[in-house]
């Protein structure tokens, strides 16, 4: 059993997990660390934004020094924001794991956060949001959870506009504000895995972190969804023939919940892949989509998530093919699975899952996932016995209690006129 070789220790506010495996002279690691940031007052952008600063130099060496360190080595470094955490990722060869990480601890601890490379991400930033503008996919999922999270939920997404006044009033002071009073070791979960040499790994995590404090700062974010809203939105965007839909509503669940597994299940059934039923009947035999999928998302050990369906449609076939789809999701709500789809679902989740386990980077993502989620290491190995245990009867309680097609938003991004 994999998880039989995990050592988890703690090394002052880190969970440390680390798994020797047969790769040769490699190692990937994952890692994060809770920021807390207040949603309602934009904190989610300063993070965003504090996240692209965090490769471009510390106090100490500027990022030309620090990417040719990296490059010698033949090493790899990634930050990124993630939501309530800020994120961190690597590679490296086994002998250089402990200075790679003191690379990663000085970039985290005393980033430069210059005025010139910050500048550099606001327009980045401001780019980025052009392009989302000219998508209508983006832009129909983005209208959702604009009516399924109120403002100080995670997941809402603020209009493009808000986004770029409040770019606006950004200055560099607010990003150094924002590292000193949220980044620390508060929740910190990192774990390494590949041919690695545990004590030498250890020691670095313990030199490097173990007196990262954290400040005391309350969380300051709304965790359930919104009261159900059914109705639909239209985001009108010119010259788009092809129309992006979506569908959804606030799920009251959390990721530990017994229901979770056997719900996941069976929006997988309903809508995870190429044979499930929404594309089966609406793609394949009513010819109305390319694509269309069903899933629950942003679903975490805090916070409430949602299901989600999304179909892409013509002009010419958007009342059809709207009403065709929840004609679907309503059936599916009333039959459940066959035995057949259940046992073929259950076969392809837990072959996924253990060809994820095959590299260094995809095991190190599914015991950090597991870490942040609250598991313990054992889970490792259990997942796919629990998702092989599920029954049609668990899929149909669970489809039964939490899909409700009834209170579906939808909203629909493109021309809709002619």
């Amino acid at each position: 059993m994999l998880s039989a070789r995990v050592e988890a220790s703690m090394v002052g506010p880190c969970r440390l997990l680390m798994l020797k495996t047969a790769v040769d002279s490699v190692v990937s690691w994952r890692g994060s660390f809770v920021t807390n940031p207040d949603i309602g007052r934009g904190d989610l952008l300063v993070q965003m934004l504090t996240a692209a600063l965090l490769d471009k130099g510390t106090r100490s060496r500027d990022r030309f020094a620090i990417a040719q360190d990296l490059e010698n080595r033949g090493a790899l470094i990634n930050f990124a924001s993630d939501r309530l955490r800020m994120a961190f990722s690597g590679r490296a060869l086994q002998r250089d794991i402990p200075d790679v990480l003191r690379i990663t601890a000085e970039s985290l601890r005393e980033p430069l956060l210059g005025e010139e490379e910050f500048m550099k991400a606001k327009a980045n930033h401001i780019t980025a949001i052009q392009q989302v503008r000219d998508n209508t996919a983006a832009q129909a999922q983005r209208a959702l959870l604009r009516v399924l999270f109120s403002e100080t939920h995670p997941h809402y997404v603020e209009p493009e506009t808000d986004t770029l006044r409040r770019l606006d009033t950004l200055g560099v002071h607010m990003v150094h504000d924002y590292h000193a009073a949220h980044f620390g070791g508060r929740g910190m979960v990192l774990v390494c895995v590949g041919d690695i040499d545990l004590d030498a790994t250890r020691r670095a995590v313990e030199e490097i972190f173990e007196d990262w404090s954290a400040p005391a700062l309350p969380a300051a974010y709304t965790t359930e969804a919104q009261p159900d809203r059914p109705g639909q939105t239209h985001v009108p965007m010119q010259d788009k023939q092809n129309l992006d839909v979506r569908m959804g509503h606030g799920l009251e669940i959390r990721r530990a919940d017994t229901a979770y597994i056997p719900l996941s299940v069976g929006m997988s059934i309903l809508g995870g892949n190429f044979s499930a039923r929404l594309m089966q009947r609406i793609r394949e035999e009513m010819g109305l989509t390319y694509g269309i999928y069903a899933q629950i998302a942003g679903v975490d050990p805090q916070l409430h998530g949602y299901v989600l369906v999304g179909v892409t449609l013509s002009r010419e076939n958007l009342a059809f093919g709207l009403e065709a789809t929840q004609v679907e999701v309503r059936r599916f709500v009333e039959e459940g699975p066959t035995e057949g789809e259940l046992g073929i679902r259950k076969a392809t989740i837990c072959g996924a899952y253990k060809v994820g386990l095959e590299t260094t980077v995809g095991l190190a993502g599914t015991l950090y996932r597991h870490a942040v989620h609250g598991f313990d290491v054992a889970y490792l190995d259990h997942f796919p016995e629990e998702v092989t245990a599920v029954t049609r009867r668990q899929v149909r309680d669970a489809v039964t209690q939490y899909l409700r097609p009834d209170a579906f938003h939808t909203t629909i991004a493109g021309t809709v006129e002619a």
